[in-house]
This record gives structure tokens, C-alpha cells and sequence, in this order.
């Protein structure tokens, strides 16, 4: 008979916990909108508050699409969450002054780089294949920032970034 109640009690407990979540959850203003046509839009949308900017950052030998991170909301939300992105797609974080922005993979599923922007756009240090199951680690650039480029583990060397690589951003073709 006690061991009826304890299970019944423990039920319950579960019971309550898993409604809490799902409340947060569905408080958290976490709201599914269309972002964008590049397909790392469909694994951010669940993610997003508002319609994120896109740019193109263009290196010596190629072009990546990045969602623009430039608040601090979609800063700290970043790419956490996202299951799977494109080999020349990523995210920008602008900050509005130069700093050591410290990067973490807090709820992170995929492998990243961190490229480190000074703000002459020019990469002045990398994070390469930082890996999700390095939280609560923190990642720091070598000398302030003005940028971080967060891209597929390994796709800098693939795509040619490097220390000295000078990027420039624009707004993509239409």
C-alpha cells in the first residue's frame, strides 16, 4: 500500500514537471515564422522572435549567406537549436562597439566556427570545430571584435578563411 502511494506521489511529480515545461516553453515568446529562403531559416525559424537580416559575406573565394545577429535577443538565442546548416551559410553577430566577446555552444547541436572580425573586417582569429559538448567552456577572440561569423565546423579551411582573410558584407543579390 506505501509503495502504491510513493508511485502515485512520483507520478504526479512527473506529471507537473512536464507541464511546466511545456508552459515555459510556450511563454518563452518563441514564435515559428517564415525567415528567409536559405535553408538554415527552416531549422531557425521555430527559434526566431522577428524576421532576421540576411547578408552575404563575401571572401577572396566565395560567398556565405549569414542571418545577421545584431540585438541582443537573437545574439544570445545565436544558433542554438539549429540541427543542420548549409556548407556556405552561418550567422553574423555585429556588436556595437569592439570588445572580447566570449562565445559559448549552450544548447548548440552542430559543430562551428568561430571567425573573429576586428571592425576593418579583416579575421583576426579562429575557434575552429568547436564542438557542442564543450559547454559551459567559454571561447574568446585573440585582440576586440566587432564580429563573430559562426559557419559549419570546418568549412573555414574548406572555404579558404584564414588569419588576415579581409571580408566584406553585403546585402545578398535579389
Amino acid at each position: 500500500m506505501k509503495s502504491n502511494k510513493i508511485l502515485t506521489i512520483l507520478a504526479c511529480l512527473v506529471f507537473v514537471l512536464i507541464i511546466i515545461a511545456y508552459v515555459q516553453g510556450r511563454s518563452s515568446g518563441i514564435v515559428v515564422k517564415k525567415v528567409s529562403e536559405i535553408s538554415i531559416a527552416s531549422s531557425l525559424s521555430p527559434l526566431l522572435t522577428s524576421k532576421l537580416t540576411k547578408l552575404d559575406i563575401l571572401t577572396p573565394s566565395t560567398t556565405i549567406s549569414a542571418l545577421l545577429a545584431d540585438n541582443d535577443t537573437t545574439r544570445q538565442r545565436g544558433l542554438g537549436g539549429v540541427t543542420s546548416m548549409g556548407d556556405h551559410e552561418g550567422m553574423l553577430f555585429a556588436f556595437p562597439t569592439p570588445g572580447m566577446m566570449g562565445f559559448w555552444m549552450k544548447d548548440t547541436y552542430i559543430p562551428l566556427d568561430m571567425i573573429w572580425i576586428d571592425q576593418d573586417k579583416t579575421v583576426v582569429g579562429m575557434s575552429e570545430n568547436v564542438l557542442p559538448d564543450s559547454y559551459p567552456k567559454i571561447y574568446l577572440p585573440p585582440s576586440p571584435v566587432l564580429y563573430v561569423l559562426e559557419i559549419n565546423g570546418g568549412a573555414a579551411a574548406r572555404l579558404g578563411i584564414n588569419l588576415g582573410t579581409k571580408l566584406q558584407f553585403a546585402k545578398p543579390k535579389e
